[in-house]
């Protein structure tokens, strides 16, 4: 399977946007990955609560099971890594899908996964278990279909990756649904009643900026014009919608407010995200003077921080004590990259890359930060992307289903 790449896009977080991320809060229940055991893990065991229908532990495993090791061994001080990595074993060849379950009282269970093979050692790229995985996530998005209305999910996660395999089949299935949602067709009018203040907002700060995303990468993968007027629309309301620092929150700066921004202000996400959009727009061929202005605005705002530290919540100096918050690291190397500022693109991309073991920590951490950190890191070069993906492949496996879907 070819990935497209340009100009977001990226092989190792093609399987990340295919997933709909569910935050799981403060509970400590997981999904096992390909397993299908859910239970909640402590430093020596895990302790089953129910498992998957249809899944391998399926009537193998009951509720109250304790699994303290794999095969032999007892779990070191981390079972979910454990599990993890004995996925990758048990899913080769050689092992047949097979794996061993230890259980307190000296019983074991042997349960089986479907055979994807191994790796290559240039995984994720030209890898066939990778391609598999990414085609059955496909599959799964396919089956599951894209709501009563068509509409998709709110940020487009599944939309972005059916048009990131690069394959007709799946973005003829994307094409669908942008060519018929109601949020790919604004009405200008209606935007400048929710800027003004006039007409509630929702979570514009948000879904604007994703919006933006997922019809540019749809424009200029398929060349498709009859959504450049919903890009134009998008874009200039970002650029009115920013506060004083060229940034966003929840909602839109409006003159009610004294062009500040409601709630609690400015978030590094989401801002990152509303100027990635602006910046795809500007490759669109957008052209606008409050347009120019905000993407200038936002441009000073994150170049402020290169070689500084990362984006912390609101307006204030950069965190030198912290790599990556929410994945904001990410998305503003690839927002630099997108600017042309080839340091800034390196200084984010090498906080994203030191990330790999972060992925679960963050604000809303079962979406925003593994969505764009691979996608950072990835601006480093094959061969910190390899070294990401060996080191953060433990976290994806536990979200990855027996049936090829995510949780």
């Amino acid at each position: 399977m070819k990935i497209y790449t340009r100009p977001l896009l990226s092989i190792l977080s093609t399987v990340i946007l295919l997933c709909n991320f569910t935050c799981s809060g403060k509970s400590s229940t997981i999904i096992f990955g390909p397993t299908g055991i859910i239970g909640n893990s402590s430093k020596k065991m895990i302790i089953v609560t129910e498992t998957q229908k249809g899944s391998p532990a399926d009537g193998k495993l009951k509720k109250g099971d304790q699994i303290i090791g794999l095969g032999s061994k007892k779990f070191n001080a981390d079972p979910k890594r454990d599990i993890a990595k004995a996925i990758d074993i048990a899913e080769t060849k050689e092992a047949g899908g097979k794996m061993t379950l230890m259980l307190k009282g000296g019983k074991t269970v042997v349960i089986e996964l479907p055979v994807l093979g191994s790796y290559s050692p240039t995984a994720p790229y030209d890898c066939p278990k990778s391609d598999k995985i990414i085609r059955m996530a496909a599959e799964q998005i396919l089956k599951k279909g894209f709501g009563k209305k068509k509409q998709g999910s709110r940020l487009h996660p599944e939309l972005l990756g059916l048009m990131a395999t690069g394959e007709k089949k799946y973005i003829d299935a994307a094409k669908e649904v942008i060519t018929n949602a109601d949020w790919a067709k604004p009405d200008p009018k209606e935007i400048d009643l929710m800027l003004a203040g006039e007409k509630p907002q929702g979570s514009t700060g948000w879904y604007w900026g994703y919006h933006l995303i997922t019809l540019c990468e749809y424009h200029l993968l398929t060349g498709d014009k009859s959504v450049l007027p919903a890009i134009k629309t998008y874009a200039i309301a970002l650029a009115k919608g920013q506060d004083a620092a060229g940034l966003w929150g929840h909602r839109m700066a409006s003159p009610q407010r004294f062009g500040r921004l409601p709630g609690y202000a400015q978030m590094n996400q989401s801002s990152m995200s509303s100027y990635l959009g602006m910046l795809l727009a500007k490759k669109c061929g957008v052209s606008d003077p409050n347009f120019e202005a905000g993407l200038k605005k936002t441009y000073d705002y994150v170049a402020s921080h290169i070689g500084r530290g990362s984006f912390p919540y609101g307006v204030h100096g950069p965190n030198s004590k912290a790599f990556n918050n929410n994945g904001s690291s990410a998305s503003a190397a690839i927002c630099m990259a997108l600017a042309g500022n080839t340091e800034g693109a390196k200084f984010f991309s090498q906080l994203s890359a030191t990330s790999y073991d972060g992925l679960e920590k963050g604000h809303a951490s079962a979406f925003f930060n593994p969505f764009w950190t691979p996608l950072g890191a990835h601006l480093s070069g094959p061969e910190v992307t390899q070294q990401f993906f060996k080191k953060s492949l433990w976290y994806h496996n536990l979200r990855r289903n027996s049936d090829g879907s995510w949780s």
